[in-house]
C-alpha cells in the first residue's frame, strides 16, 4: 500500500468493477459457473438476495475471464424507460449517433438496427447486462414490460453474436413469468448467488489486506465472521465490505496509514453491522448545515417497498413538495452534491438520475419514514394513477376510493387539474347515492305489498299444520306407554339377579376376613424382631456420626467454595449469552436472552445488569419493532412533561395537548398545564437548587443563598442539569460526552459518551438515576449509587431522540424529533415477562449446545 493515501481496498457499498480484480476474492466457483453458463444459452439469469454481490460477480469476476477482443459489455439500468435506456447506451458505442428522436419511444426493429450497427462497428460479441432488473417491475407498467419482451424476442431471433445477462433480486423472480410465456426457456439457464460461506469471506478479508500491507491480529478474522454470520453461518458480502471499510478508515486515522493492523478489540468499539450503517448515515447527515432537510431529501429516494429510487433533480423537487417541503432549486442541488460527497448518493448517470448507493441504505432510511408519511405517499400515488386512468378512459373514483382518500385530502399537494378531477368524482358519488336511495324506497314498497300477500297464505296453512301435529302427538303417546311397560318388566328381572349375586359376595367376604386376621398376627411378630435390629443399628450409627462430623464440616466448606465459583462462572456465562444474543435474529435472539436472564437470576445476579437488560429489550424489538411505541404525534413538540402517567405537550405555535393513559389518545387543552416548563441549555432549576453555566464556570446555588462555583473545561455545551437533592451537577456536549460533578468535593467523572451530539439530560426526581439521549439514537441510564457500573442502554431507536422523561422507578419516556413517543420499562423482569407471553418454542438441542458451548442444560425459562 502506498502510505499517505487513504485508498481503501474494501468497496463499502459500491460494486466491484473490472479494475478491482486485485481485491476481488472468495467467488472463484461462482465466477467459473457464470463463465460456463454464459455460453450455454443466449440468456443467463443471475439472481439472489439483496447484498449477495451479484453485480460484483458479473462486472468484476466474469468480466476478467474475457479478453478485450471477446467481450463487449453493455450495462443497462431501467432509468425512466427501459427501451430509452437501451437506445442511450447503444448510442454511446456507435461511431455515429442514431437518428431516432430521443423523445420518441423506440420500437423493437429500431433497437435491432442499432444493435446491428454496434456489432458492425466493433465486431465483438455483445453482452447486454441488465443490472437491478427488478426496477422494471417496481417502477414500470404492463405496457413497458410488454414492449421490452417484444424487443428481447426480436433480438434473440437475430443471427448476431448476442448474449443477455439479467441480474435480479430473488424476491422478484415471480414477475419474470411474464417473459416465460412469450420467450420459452427464459428460466432454463440461471445462476443463484448465495451469501458467502465463512471460508469464502475469510479470503475476501485476508487477501486485500495482504495486497495493502495491512497486518491482521490472530483471531481477528474468526471474531469478525462470528459477528457477521447468521444462524445458517452465511455472510452477506455487502455487510462485510461496509464493516471492513469502517475498520480501515478508523485504523488509517489512528496510524496515518503507517503500520496498519486489524485488531480484535476494535470490533467491540465499532459495534454490530446494523449500527454501523445507521450510525454512518446519522453521522454524515448530522454534519450537514440543514440535517432535517437532508433527511427529507433522502426519503424521496426510497420507494414504498423500501427499495432505492433513481431520480432527477426536478423529480426530487416534486417529491419534496408531496412531503410538504418547498426547497429552492439551488439549495436542493447543493444538498444533493453534499450527499454525493458523503458517499450516501451516487453521482448522476447519463440520464441525470441520482440514487442511493445500495438497497441496504434504502432500508435504513425507509425505517425512518413515519406511518403518516407512508400513508400520504400511498394516497398521492394512488390518486395520480387514478387521474391518468381518468384522462385515458374517463373512469371516475368509486365510493370506497373516495373514503380511502378523504382522511388525507387536506394534506395532499394537488394540481388544479387533479383537484378538479377529485371534485368531479365526489359530485358524481353524491348524485349516485341519491339515485340509490330513491331506488331503495320504490323497492321497499314493492316488498311490503308482496309480504302482505304471503302473510295471508301463511296463516291459512298454519291451521292445517296444527291439526296434523295433534294427531301425530297422540300416536307417539301410545307408543311411549308400550315402551314404559317393557322397561318395567326388564327392571324386575334384573333385581332378582342382583339379589342372588349379593349373597354370593357375602360368603367370599367372610372367608377373606379370616385370612386377614392370620396375616396380622404374622406382621406383629415381624415388627418385634425389626425393633430389636433397629436398636442395634442406632448404636452403630451414633459411633459412626461422631467420626464423620469432622469430614462433613470439611466437605461443607469445600462445597461452599465450589458453589461460589460455579455461581460466578454461571453469571459470566449469562453475560456471554446476552452479548451473543445481540448478534442473532428473532426468535433465536429472544430464546437466548430469556435463558441468559433466568441463568443470571438463578445465580443471584442483580436485576439491573446492563447486558441482560439490553438483550431482553432488543429481543422484544425483534418480535415487534413498535413494541414500545405509545403514540405517533403529528405536531411539532416545543416542550413536554410526564406527570402521574400522563404526558403534557406544548407545540409551536402555543398550543397545548395531553396524552391520556386511560383512553391512549392525545387530547387538546385550553391552556398550559401547571407542570409544563422549558429549561434552557445553560440553566436548570430543580426544587430549591439551581445551576448556571457562565463565563467558563458552573455556578451552583442552594437554599439560604448558598453559592458555590466550579471552574471546568466545557466544549460545546448542550444541556446542564442539577439533581433534585443538589448533590450532583451533570452536563453534556455536542460531541456526545457526558460529565458528572459531585458538589461536596468538586470531583468530576466522565461517563460513557454518545457517538453523536447530546440532545437531552435528566435526573430521576426520586430514584437516584441520571439519563442521557443523543443523536446516535441511544438512551443511557446510570445508577448514581453505583456510578461505576455499566449504564442501561436503549439503542437503535431508529430516530433522533428529542427528549427523555422519567416515570417513577420503573419506566422512562422517549420522544423523537419525528414525533414518536415511546415508553420503556427499566426492569429486566418486566421485559422477561413480556417475552414469556409470546410463548416461543424452545431452540433445538443442537443449537443450544452450540450457543452455550455445552455448559448449560436446556430448560424452559418461563416455567418456575
Amino acid at each position: 500500500m502506498s502510505q499517505g493515501k487513504n485508498i481503501s481496498p474494501y468497496k463499502f457499498l459500491d460494486a466491484y468493477g473490472r479494475g478491482d480484480v486485485d481485491n476481488f476474492f472468495g467467488r472463484d466457483q461462482e465466477v467459473e459457473d457464470a463463465y460456463t453458463k454464459v455460453f450455454q444459452s443466449k440468456i443467463l439469469l443471475v439472481y439472489g438476495a439483496s447484498g449477495t454481490g451479484k453485480s460484483s460477480l458479473i462486472h468484476c469476476g466474469l468480466a476478467n475471464r474475457f479478453s478485450q477482443s471477446d467481450w463487449m459489455p453493455i450495462s443497462i439500468r431501467r432509468g425512466g424507460h427501459i427501451l430509452k435506456s437501451i437506445r442511450t447506451q447503444l448510442n454511446g458505442y456507435l461511431y455515429e449517433d442514431s437518428l431516432t428522436s430521443a423523445a420518441d419511444l423506440p420500437k423493437p426493429e429500431e433497437i435491432k438496427t442499432q444493435v446491428q450497427q454496434v456489432f458492425l462497428d466493433h465486431f465483438k460479441p455483445l453482452y447486454f447486462i441488465f443490472d437491478q432488473f427488478e426496477e422494471l417491475f417496481i417502477f414500470g407498467d404492463q405496457a413497458e414490460w410488454q414492449s421490452f419482451a417484444d424487443t428481447l424476442q426480436v433480438l434473440l431471433e437475430s443471427e448476431l453474436d448476442l448474449h443477455f445477462i439479467f441480474v435480479v433480486r430473488g424476491d422478484y423472480l415471480e414477475y419474470l413469468n411474464e417473459f416465460e410465456k412469450q420467450i420459452p426457456g427464459f428460466f432454463d439457464n440461471r445462476l443463484r448467488v448465495e451469501k458467502m460461506t465463512a471460508k469464502q469471506a475469510e479470503q475476501s478479508v485476508i487477501r486485500p489486506a495482504e495486497n495493502s500491507s495491512i497486518q491482521i491480529e490472530e483471531g481477528f478474522v474468526e471474531s469478525l465472521l462470528q459477528r457477521l454470520s447468521n444462524r445458517a453461518n452465511a455472510i452477506e458480502p455487502t455487510f462485510l465490505q461496509v464493516y471492513l471499510d469502517r475498520l480501515y478508515r478508523e485504523e488509517y486515522q489512528r496510524t496515518e496509514g503507517k503500520n496498519m493492523i486489524f485488531r480484535t478489540k476494535d470490533l467491540d468499539y465499532i459495534g454490530p453491522i446494523d449500527d454501523i450503517l445507521a450510525e454512518f448515515v446519522d453521522e454524515q447527515v448530522f454534519k450537514m448545515p440543514d440535517s432535517k432537510l437532508a433527511w427529507t431529501i433522502l426519503k424521496c429516494f426510497v420507494s414504498l417497498e423500501g427499495t432505492k429510487v433513481p431520480l432527477r433533480v426536478d423529480e426530487v423537487s416534486d417529491a419534496l413538495q408531496q412531503l410538504g417541503e418547498d426547497v429552492p432549486r439551488q439549495k436542493l442541488i447543493e444538498n444533493l452534491e453534499e450527499l454525493v460527497s458523503k458517499r450516501i448518493l451516487k453521482s448522476a448517470d447519463e440520464e441525470a438520475r441520482m440514487e442511493l448507493r445500495h438497497d441496504s441504505l434504502a432500508l435504513k432510511i425507509y425505517e425512518r419514514i413515519s406511518i403518516q408519511e407512508k400513508e400520504r405517499l400511498e394516497v398521492q400515488r394512488f390518486l395520480s394513477l387514478s387521474f391518468k386512468e381518468y384522462q385515458k378512459r374517463g373512469t371516475l373514483l368509486k365510493d370506497d376510493d373516495l373514503a380511502y382518500i378523504l382522511p388525507h385530502q387536506r394534506k395532499l399537494q394537488l394540481s388544479p387539474e387533479m383537484q378538479s378531477f377529485l371534485s368531479t368524482c365526489q359530485k358524481h358519488s353524491r348524485i349516485a347515492k341519491r339515485k340509490a336511495v330513491n331506488r331503495r324506497i320504490v323497492f321497499s314498497l314493492i316488498i311490503l305489498l308482496a309480504c302482505s300477500a304471503i302473510i295471508g297464505w301463511y296463516y291459512t296453512g298454519q291451521e292445517k299444520e296444527r291439526a296434523d301435529r295433534a294427531a301425530e302427538a297422540a300416536k307417539l303417546a301410545t307408543i311411549k306407554a308400550q315402551e314404559e311397560q317393557e322397561k318395567a318388566e326388564a327392571s324386575q328381572s334384573l333385581a332378582k339377579f342382583q339379589e342372588a349375586e349379593a349373597l354370593k359376595q357375602a360368603e367370599i367376604a367372610s372367608s377373606a376376613q379370616l385370612q386377614a386376621e392370620l396375616e396380622s398376627k404374622k406382621a406383629r411378630l415381624a415388627e418385634q424382631m425389626a425393633r430389636q435390629e433397629q436398636s442395634l443399628a442406632e448404636a452403630a450409627e451414633l459411633r459412626a456420626l461422631a467420626s464423620a462430623r469432622e469430614a462433613l464440616l470439611q466437605k461443607s466448606i469445600a462445597e461452599t467454595a465450589q458453589a461460589e465459583e460455579m455461581r460466578l462462572g454461571r453469571l459470566s456465562l449469562a453475560r456471554q449469552m446476552a452479548l451473543r444474543a445481540q448478534q442473532m435474529e428473532f426468535p433465536a435472539r429472544a430464546q437466548l436472552s430469556m435463558q441468559a436472564y433466568q441463568t443470571h437470576l438463578a445465580n443471584q445476579g442483580i436485576n439491573g445488569e446492563s447486558a441482560i437488560y439490553e438483550a431482553l429489550l432488543n429481543a422484544l424489538k425483534g418480535a415487534d419493532k413498535n413494541a414500545f411505541l405509545i403514540q405517533q404525534i403529528d405536531f411539532k413538540v416545543q416542550s413536554w412533561q410526564v406527570f402521574k402517567q400522563q404526558v403534557f405537550f406544548e407545540s409551536s405555535p402555543k398550543e397545548y395537548y395531553r396524552w391520556d393513559s386511560s383512553s391512549s389518545k392525545i387530547l387538546s387543552l385550553q391552556g398550559p398545564p401547571p407542570k409544563l416548563a422549558i429549561s434552557k441549555s445553560d440553566f436548570d432549576i430543580m426544587g430549591k437548587y439551581s445551576v448556571r453555566w457562565e463565563s467558563g464556570q458552573l455556578e451552583w446555588k442552594g437554599p439560604n443563598n448558598d453559592i458555590r462555583t466550579f471552574k471546568v473545561q466545557v466544549e460545546g455545551l448542550v444541556q446542564v442539569r442539577v439533581s433534585p437533592n443538589g448533590d450532583y451537577i451533570a452536563w453534556g456536549q455536542d460531541d456526545g460526552k457526558v460529565f458528572l460533578l459531585k458538589v461536596s468535593n468538586g470531583n468530576i467523572l466522565q461517563l460513557s459518551s454518545h457517538f453523536a451530539g447530546l440532545s437531552d439530560l435528566r435526573f430521576d426526581p426520586k430514584n437516584g438515576r441520571l439519563a442521557s439521549s443523543g443523536f446516535d439514537r441511544m438512551v443511557q441510564i446510570w445508577d448514581l449509587n453505583q456510578i461505576s457500573k455499566s449504564p442501561l442502554r436503549i439503542t437503535d431507536l431508529g430516530y433522533w431522540v428529542q427528549g427523555i422523561q422519567f416515570e417513577g422507578p420503573d419506566h422512562i419516556w422517549v420522544l423523537s424529533y419525528e414525533g414518536h413517543l415511546y415508553r420503556f420499562p427499566l426492569n429486566s423482569s418486566d421485559l422477561f415477562d413480556q417475552l414469556c407471553e409470546l410463548k416461543l418454542p424452545l431452540p433445538e438441542q443442537k443449537e443450544w449446545q452450540q450457543w452455550t458451548e455445552g455448559k448449560l442444560e436446556l430448560q424452559n425459562p418461563c416455567v418456575p
